[in-house]
């Protein structure tokens, strides 16, 4: 079985030099005990990428997560070891995303349905209704049909928009979407962000990144469960043939979606899906007016097994959903947007 690394939280007081439990292990390379506090305190990441705490904490102050961190790329850490955020905002949703059918229509692998509401809902009302959708579901009380999830036609997933003023006088969008329900259409998902008033921005093309992570359980040809048997990281480079609408209004990302696969023999169902991408961007005008910097950051869905191309999306600000699709691509293809907008003082 392949060797998972835990993250340890920087708060941690005391952690040992080498710590295995079970089938996940970590390196801490110091000397133990261990305080947050120790000058020689560093944590070795997924990637085999030695941090040490002052770049750890210029990670967090830009907005990374502690998962980033842990599943961040050699390119990534490079680019962002030693820069600080002097400011950051950060807008959290929690989206229950209803399918629609026509009446009389019933959810099935075949039918599609008319539309999508998006209800937003409070932290503590997501926690509750995923847990009650998975008891159901462990109870083979939903069907295995529907649009986005195979359970009925509901999904909920965890939206975040951080923005962050940089110490090298940049800004920084960073957009992640956190399935709590994983989704049973998995084609090419889109994630993003756009800046308010484009004119007054360049972006950064050099300097963006984004992650695909996901965990799975496993079971075997005998019936056996494995829980988080195994997890992985699908990196996307500053250089992606991913990346789309290279224009200065913003930057969007088109993902994969990782589905279910066989790996050590065993059958792998996802029970962990997370975006995120993120990109730097600096004034084009100093003649700027407004006394707050403003970005979108969106994501949105494909629910059908369509062939999209990957060109064919762009993005804009405005009162319009930020995600637009050209070039022969079917709007019908993809779900309501879902977007939140985070801002910060110039």
């Amino acid at each position: 079985m392949k060797l998972k690394k835990v993250l340890v939280s920087i708060s941690s007081i005391i952690i040992c030099c080498s710590l295995f439990i079970g089938n996940f292990g970590i390196t801490v390379s110091a000397a133990s005990p261990l305080t947050k506090d120790d000058p020689n305190w560093s944590y070795v990441n997924d990637n085999g990428i030695e941090i040490n705490e002052e770049q750890y904490k210029n990670l967090i102050s830009q907005g990374f997560e502690p998962i980033d961190i842990q599943i961040m790329s050699q390119e990534a850490f490079d680019l962002n070891k030693d820069i600080q955020a002097t400011e950051v905002s950060e807008t959290v949703k929690y989206i229950k995303t209803t399918a629609v059918y026509d009446k009389g229509t019933v959810a099935s692998s075949s039918a599609q349905p008319t539309t999508f509401v998006n209800t937003e809902l409070t932290e503590e009302e997501a926690n509750k209704e995923v847990k009650e959708f998975k008891k159901l579901q462990s109870q083979g009380g939903i069907s295995t049909f529907g649009t986005e999830t195979g359970v009925d036609s509901t999904s909920y997933k965890k939206l975040t928009v951080t923005i962050s003023k940089l110490s090298t006088g940049r800004y920084r969008s960073n957009t992640t979407l956190n399935w709590l329900t994983i989704p049973k259409t998995r084609k090419m998902d889109v994630i993003g962000a756009s800046i308010r008033y484009p004119d007054f921005w360049n972006v950064d093309h050099s300097k963006r990144g984004g992650t695909q992570y996901y965990k799975s359980d496993a079971y075997d040809s005998y019936g056996n469960y494995f829980p988080n048997y195994d997890s992985d990281t699908i990196q996307y480079s500053a250089s992606s043939g991913n990346w789309v609408n290279n224009s200065f209004s913003g930057a969007a990302l088109v993902q994969n979606l990782k589905d279910d696969y066989k790996y050590g023999g065993k059958y792998c169902n996802l029970v962990n899906l997370r975006h995120n991408s993120w990109f730097d961007f600096t004034f084009a005008n100093k003649n700027y007016d407004y006394s707050t910097v403003n970005i979108k950051g969106a994501f949105t869905h494909q629910i059908t097994s369509e062939v999209i191309s990957i060109d064919g999306f762009t993005f804009e600000y405005g009162k319009v959903p930020s995600i637009q699709f050209k070039m022969g691509n079917k709007g019908d293809s993809y779900d309501n947007e879902l977007n939140a907008i985070a801002y910060i003082n110039k």
